[in-house]
């Protein structure tokens, strides 16, 4: 049964108790009988607050077991993807490191390509020049 159904049944069974305990109250005469009953009735009505309590407690309570549960999975989730990020920014640093380090060796590769064609340019005869122009 669904909790708003139970809500009202409680609730309207909670209203006729009370209507019948002030019926029997203000009513009907005050013999002994009828008191014992009137007292009868305003216990019948409170063990049913309590049973009605007891079960929305227990709901309640299962409901925030479940939320508790899933919130740690989450925290789990999310600790495992904080360790994912953690190694792809450690990878992304490696990486980083190896293309500067790359780059240093293409300048120096650069550099010394330079100075070799300027060395090839020193050693040609002159005469060589002179045939190409």
């Amino acid at each position: 049964m669904k909790r708003s159904n139970l809500e009202t049944i409680v609730l309207v069974l909670g209203i006729i108790i009370i209507g019948v305990a002030l019926f029997m109250m203000f009513i009907r005469n005050t013999t002994p009988q009828s008191i014992f009953i009137t007292n009868l009735i305003f216990s019948v009505g409170f063990l049913i607050y309590i049973l009605y309590s007891m079960m929305t407690t227990n709901s309640l309570n299962r409901e925030i077991r479940k939320r508790e549960n899933h919130i740690k999975s989450l925290k789990e989730e999310i600790s495992s993807k904080n360790a994912q990020i953690r190694e792809k920014d450690e990878r992304i640093s490696s990486l980083q490191n190896d293309v500067s380090e790359l780059q240093k060796q293409l300048g120096d590769a650069q550099q010394q390509i330079t100075e070799l064609q300027n060395t090839v340019e020193a050693l040609r005869p002159p005469e060589a020049e002179d045939t190409q122009a």
